[in-house]
């Protein structure tokens, strides 16, 4: 008998394990499956973000894009007023060095017409 109660024992603990894996299991596979959820979610998350900032990237480029062109006109624009503004006074000087040459020739044509005694 007392054999007979040990192996009733043994079976109802053996029974109770076999319970307890199959809870275990049962649990893990929510767990698994908990996560794959979690991880999908993630995901998504993580490609929405990545749309949201592709879309303030191209947004900033574009934008960067028309700064630029806009500070390489006005650098044009500049760059082209200097070459007028030096060109301008270039022709000035070379003007004011004509006027110069022109004043020295009749200055030396004068004297050497009163050497000449052409008065």
């Amino acid at each position: 008998m007392a054999d007979n109660r040990l192996s009733e024992k043994f079976d109802a603990l053996s029974d109770k394990a076999k319970e307890s894996a199959n809870k275990l299991k049962a649990s893990a596979g929510r767990e698994k499956d908990q996560l794959k959820a979690d991880a999908a979610a993630a995901r998504e998350r993580a490609t929405a973000t990545a749309d949201q900032f592709e879309e303030k990237v191209v947004d900033a480029s574009s934008r960067a894009s028309d700064q630029w062109d806009e500070v390489r006109g006005k650098w044009k624009a500049h760059l082209a007023k200097v070459r007028s503004d030096l060109d301008a006074k270039k022709d000035e000087h070379d003007e004011g060095r004509r006027a110069g040459r022109r004043r020295r020739r009749g200055l030396r044509l004068g004297r050497d017409l009163v050497r000449a005694g052409c008065n």
